[in-house]
């Protein structure tokens, strides 16, 4: 026992004498904006002299001088920094002679991409193997003379293109993504572009960039692109309870199967309760369609069966095209036949065209840099009324309505494993019926839109939905997050008179929630709180996604 408590002793002031033996930085010069980042740095644990001295002459201190001494209470680093350098010009030697001028700050970063600027217009113009080596700098003042040995290399040609990985997925299929060929030029901005097409696939996943294999000579090189196939069959369910007084279960469960005959077929069923007397039913097929380019046809048949309002049928057939650079365009047709539930109401029919465009790709992981996805889209339809059974009086049957929908997300990391996550939508109707019927209406909240609200508790024709979250990851995919939704919304509302007047509100949402994931598995658990919810009764939103 008495072992025991001098080990602990000798532990305490060991910690005591590490804690004491503070560092403390003092400089010779230099702007406060880079005392301050040197000061940051240099109380970080294994920061010695010589990694700060690397670190300022990375940054452009080529005569930066650190010292350090040590007294009874503290350590003690002596910064000088010197004067900062510029990179003013690269003068290039070899087998192409040229000069460069730069004036950028000499700093390991821009000298780098100096670098690779330069190899990259020779990579585009075939000479895949071109490099440079700097043999030495002068200095000129503040200004650095770099000189550079460059070597293009020959033109290389394509010798093969390899596809390994891929096991129920036909190869063949899978070269009309990649727009290079045997004995096409080795150009690394065609093989840089056919990456960033395969990396948007849903059935298959590159597991980083192509690799170039140089053959004798460094004439010719094979690229081998390396997949993993995704699970062919994926499903999500989520469910939820609404405290109401009689308390209910609301559910939705989607099936999904993709890469189903090996060339990116997919299909699947979607059926979804809500609400109470309201249900979704969706059947959809689409497959890869190559028309002007890679790109997907989507078909889908649905019913929407809210029994105290419509039911609803309905098809529709889209075409998106996949463009580089993360752009894509979309075309669709539909038509759909609503029967209100109410004898009082024309049932209808309406046809449907629209367009739209997306930009961008949304990475939602650990460290993820910030990304934006821009979506927009119109819908142009025409709602034509059936003739009222009771009356023979002339009866207005045409309505022409145009749909506006844009949608902006950002996500990316703040600090460390704090992230951030943005979202807002826009959406529109104009149309010359006042009041819409409610199944062409915004309908909104629940999960997706509104949370804290029941699903689809509101409607609207001008509606703006936004959200905030803030992620802290705890592994690469896993986090826990506070969220913020809002809305605000315009529908028409009768008066005493019986007569429609616009009318506007807003509304909140808020709450917590996590997700996590395993494998192919993904869980996530939600609690949320509306305007006028009790702190006590909170949504419950449970959601599993499982790939098999």
């Amino acid at each position: 026992m008495r072992i025991f408590r001098l080990t602990i002793l000798l532990i305490v002031l060991l910690a005591v004498d590490v804690i004491s033996q503070t560092t403390r930085v003092a400089f010779d010069d230099g702007t406060e904006d880079w005392q301050r980042k040197v000061e940051r740095l240099a109380v970080r644990p294994g920061i010695t002299v010589d990694s700060l001295t690397v670190y300022l002459t990375d940054n452009g201190f080529l005569d930066n001088h650190v010292r350090f001494s040590k007294s009874d209470s503290a350590g003690i680093m002596q910064v000088s920094f010197g004067p900062r350098y510029n990179l003013g010009c690269i003068i290039i030697e070899g087998e192409q002679s040229d000069s460069l001028m730069v004036n950028n700050v000499f700093s390991a970063e821009n000298v780098n991409g100096t670098i690779d600027s330069i190899i990259a217009q020779f990579r585009n113009d075939g000479h895949y193997f071109t490099s440079a080596v700097p043999l030495g700098f002068e200095k000129n003042k503040n200004d650095i003379e770099l000189t550079l040995q460059l070597a293009k290399g020959p033109v290389v040609r394509i010798s093969q293109v390899e596809l390994t990985g891929l096991e129920k997925t036909d190869v063949g299929f899978m070269r009309r993504y990649i727009p290079i060929r045997t004995g096409d030029t080795l150009k690394e901005i065609a093989v840089g572009g056919s990456a960033e097409m395969l990396e948007g696939l849903d059935f298959v996943t590159l597991t980083g960039s192509p690799e170039i294999i140089p053959d004798a000579g460094y004439e010719t090189a094979r690229v081998r692109y390396e997949f993993i196939e995704m699970k062919q069959f994926y499903f999500e369910g989520a469910g939820g309870y609404i405290p109401d007084d009689d308390g209910y279960y609301i559910w939705y469960i989607d099936l999904r199967g993709r890469n189903l005959f090996g060339q990116g077929e997919k299909a699947g069923i979607l059926a979804d309760s809500r609400e109470k007397y309201k249900s979704i039913f969706r059947v959809y097929y689409g497959q890869p369609l190559f028309l002007f380019g890679p790109g997907d046809f989507l078909a889908t048949v649905r019913t929407r069966d809210y029994r105290d309002q419509f039911y609803e049928f309905g098809v529709s057939a889209g075409y998106e095209l996949s463009l580089r650079g993360g752009y894509s365009l979309g075309a669709d047709l539909g038509w759909k036949n609503v029967e209100p539930s109410s004898g009082l109401l024309r049932a209808f029919r309406v046809y449907e065209v629209g367009v739209g465009v997306k930009a961008g790709t949304l990475r939602e992981y650990r460290g993820a840099p910030l990304t934006l996805v821009l979506d927009w889209n119109i819908k142009y339809s025409g709602r034509r009324y059936k003739q009222a059974e009771d009356t023979t009086a002339l009866q207005r049957a045409v309505y022409n309505d145009t749909r506006t929908k844009f949608r902006a997300q950002a996500a990316g990391t703040i600090y460390g494993p704090l992230a951030g996550y943005l979202a807002a939508k826009a959406s529109d109707i104009e149309s010359g019926e006042k009041p819409l019927p409610v199944s062409e209406l915004f309908l909104f909240g629940g999960t997706g839109t509104l949370r804290g609200y029941r699903n689809d508790q509101f409607s609207a024709f001008r509606l703006i939905l936004m959200t905030a979250e803030m992620r802290l990851f705890f592994s690469r995919n896993d986090y826990l997050y506070p969220f913020a939704d809002g809305a605000y919304f315009e529908n028409y509302i009768s008066d005493v008179k019986g007569e429609y007047k616009r009318d506007d509100d807003f509304r909140r949402g808020y709450g917590f929630g996590v997700k996590l994931s395993s494998g192919a598995r993904q869980l996530r658990v939600e609690f949320s709180w509306g305007d006028d919810s009790k702190f006590s009764e909170p949504r419950l939103g449970v959601s599993l996604t499982g790939q098999f």
